[in-house]
């Protein structure tokens, strides 16, 4: 994962942001570990989102992790809307990648339509032009088979093309 993200900045550039989107109960932990290199996830609180920081080879990394799609029902929709901007807002100039993540059920599971349109709902309160920068990232456990996996790629094919492929 890691690769993937430097090579999204030119060689020139001496920092790379990127803003984590993801079920408020999915994993996060593996996902960031896999961007800062197992670095310590101490982040910095700020509003419903946090901030990581990293350096690896030269190059600074940020990650904001923006509030989840599930998990704050306390929060209004226009609370949720104000802390995705704050997101990006904490990679100024602004982030270089907005980073989807859609977790892939356990075995017996079929991908959930409902997690595939909320993750899209809380994408677009940015704006439609948020799938230009936009990585999706299938996240699961060792063991889900195969089929799984793709079971869930299609069910997020609308998500895929918005994103350009």
């Amino acid at each position: 994962m890691i690769i993937c993200l430097l090579i999204l900045g030119s060689s020139m550039q001496s920092m790379l942001r990127v803003v984590l989107f993801r079920n408020t109960g999915a994993d996060k932990n593996n996902v960031i570990k896999s961007m800062l290199i197992g670095e310590n996830l101490t982040g910095e609180k700020n509003g419903l989102c946090t901030l990581y920081k990293s350096e690896r080879a030269g190059r600074r990394i940020s990650v904001v992790e923006a509030p989840g799609w599930h998990g704050h029902s306390q929060q209004t929709p226009e609370n949720i809307k104000e802390e995705i901007t704050r997101s990006v807002l904490l990679c100024p100039p602004g982030p270089h990648a907005l980073l989807l993540v859609i977790p892939v059920k356990t075995l017996s599971e079929e991908p959930s339509v409902g997690e595939i349109n909320a993750a899209e709902m809380h994408m677009e309160l940015l704006s439609e032009r948020v799938w230009k920068h936009t990585i999706v990232r299938f996240a699961c456990d060792e063991g889900v088979e195969e089929t799984t996996i793709r079971k869930h790629v299609q069910s997020a094919e609308k998500i895929l093309e918005k994103c350009g492929g």
